[in-house]
C-alpha cells in the first residue's frame, strides 16, 4: 500500500494512533465481500479484476527481468475491487493482504485508468486490456509497489516463515514492533516501485529518521516507513537479493527512541553478516 498515511506525524510515544500500511482496517474487506448488496456490482467487476490479475502478472514479469527476485511458479495474482479502502489524502491506493494473499483496489483506480486513455470528446474511446493496464506508468507504479509486498509474502512462506505479516500478528506485537514492521514491509515495496520508475534518493540516508524523542514530532509516517525503510533496504536486497530479503524477516528492526542510531546499526549489522556469507 502507499500514501494512505499523507502527513500523520508520529513518534514512539504516539504509536496507539498510528495504523499498520498493511494491517489498516482491512478487516471490512471480508465483510463488504459477503454483504448481499455488493453481489450486483461484484459481478460486474468480475471482469475488470481478471484483466488486473494479468496486468499484476506482467508487472511481475518485468520485475523479475530487472531484478535477481522470482515470485511463486505457476502463480495467479488475486485481485479485488473495493468501493473504497479507507479515507484520507490518498483515499488507499492498494493493499495486500496476507490472509487471503489478494492485492485489493478501490474502484477509482480503474475509472482514472479508462479517464488517462479515452479521447477528449469521446467517451466510448477507452481501450483497456492487460497491457494498457501493465504499461500505464502512474498504474504501473502502484502495481510495483504491491508485488514488493506480495513478493516479501511468498518468500517468507517458501522459506518456512509463514505468511508475512497478518492481522494476527500485527495486533500482537507492541507499538515499537509494529512501526518495525511497517519499515521493512513499506520499504522493501518502495524498493520494487521504484525498479521500473527510478528516481533520484542520493538524498536519503539515516537523517531521514529523527534521533531524538523531541525530533520525532516533526517526522511523518511517510518520512519515516516509506523512505526510511527504503534506504534501510536498498544496499541490502539490491547487493543480496532474495538471501538479503530472508535476512530481513528473520531479523526484526525494532527501533528505540534514537531511531537514527538504531537504523543506522541495523543497517550496517545486515550488510556486513550477508557479505560474510
Amino acid at each position: 500500500m502507499r500514501g494512505k498515511f499523507g502527513t500523520v506525524v508520529l513518534g514512539i510515544a504516539i504509536l496507539p494512533f498510528v495504523t499498520s500500511a498493511q494491517d489498516a482496517s482491512t478487516g471490512h474487506l471480508r465483510n463488504a465481500a459477503s454483504e448481499e448488496q455488493y453481489k450486483f456490482v461484484r459481478n460486474g467487476w468480475a471482469q475488470d479484476e481478471n484483466m488486473l490479475s494479468k496486468a499484476v502478472s506482467l508487472r511481475a514479469r518485468k520485475l523479475e527481468e530487472k531484478t535477481n527476485f522470482r515470485f511463486d511458479r505457476n502463480w495467479t495474482p488475486k485481485v479485488s475491487l473495493e468501493w473504497s479502502l479507507g479515507s484520507g489524502v490518498d483515499a488507499s491506493n492498494g493493499i495486500y493482504q496476507a490472509e487471503t494473499q489478494t492485492i485489493y483496489f478501490p474502484i477509482r483506480i480503474l475509472y482514472e485508468l479508462r479517464s488517462r486513455h479515452t479521447r477528449p470528446k469521446d467517451p466510448l474511446s477507452a481501450f483497456l486490456n492487460e497491457r494498457t493496464a501493465a504499461d500505464d506508468s502512474e498504474l504501473g507504479e502502484l502495481l510495483d509497489h504491491e508485488l514488493g509486498h506480495e513478493l516479501m509474502d511468498q518468500v517468507s512462506r517458501r522459506n518456512g516463515l509463514g505468511p508475512w505479516f497478518t492481522e494476527e500478528r500485527f495486533g500482537a506485537s507492541t507499538y515499537a514492533e509494529k512501526l518495525g514492521l511497517d519499515i521493512l514491509s513499506e520499504g522493501t515495496a518502495q524498493f520494487f516501485q521504484r525498479v521500473d520508475s527510478p528516481r533520484d534518493d542520493s538524498d536519503l540516508s539515516e537523517l531521514t529518521f529523527p534521533a531524538t524523542t523531541k525530533q520525532q514530532n516533526y517526522y511523518t509516517y511517510r518520512m519515516i516507513a516509506y523512505d526510511g525503510g527504503y534506504w534501510i533496504v536498498r544496499d541490502v536486497l539490491s547487493k543480496h537479493g532474495e538471501r538479503g530479503l530472508l535476512w530481513l524477516m528473520r531479523h526484526p528492526f525494532v527501533p528505540a527512541n534514537d531511531m537514527r542510531t538504531a537504523a543506522l546499526g541495523y543497517r550496517d549489522r545486515a550488510l556486513k553478516e550477508l557479505s560474510e556469507k
